[in-house]
C-alpha cells in the first residue's frame, strides 16, 4: 500500500470521526427528539435471541480447545447479554410514556 493511499485512508477515517463527533455534540445540545421504544424493543429482543442462538450453536461446536472459537463464543454471549438491558430500559420508557399519556 502506498504512502498516499494510507494518508487518504487516515484522513477519511478522521473526517468520519469528526463528523460523527460534531453531530453527537449537536444532538446533545439541542432538545432531545421523541423516543420510539417499541421498535428498539423489537430489534434488541430479536438481536438478543439471535445472538443467544449463535452462542448455543458455537457452544455445541467440536472445537472447544480452539482459543479463537472460545473468544468468538464469549463475544457472542456478551453481545446477547448487552441487548437485554436495552430491552428492559426501553420497556421502562414505554411504561413511563403510557403512564404520562394516561394522566393527561
Amino acid at each position: 500500500m502506498t504512502q498516499a493511499r494510507r494518508l487518504l485512508i487516515v484522513l477519511t477515517l478522521l473526517g468520519i470521526s469528526l463528523s460523527v463527533t460534531v453531530e453527537a455534540i449537536h444532538r446533545l445540545t439541542r432538545h432531545a427528539s421523541e423516543l420510539h421504544p417499541i421498535p428498539v424493543i423489537w430489534v434488541s429482543g430479536i438481536a438478543a435471541l439471535m445472538m443467544g442462538l449463535g452462542a448455543y450453536v458455537l457452544q455445541n461446536d467440536d472445537d472447544q480447545d480452539d482459543l479463537h472459537m472460545r473468544s468468538v463464543l464469549l463475544d457472542t454471549l456478551m453481545d446477547a447479554f448487552s441487548a437485554i438491558p436495552v430491552v428492559i430500559f426501553q420497556a421502562m420508557t414505554l411504561a413511563r410514556q403510557i403512564r404520562v399519556s394516561l394522566n393527561k
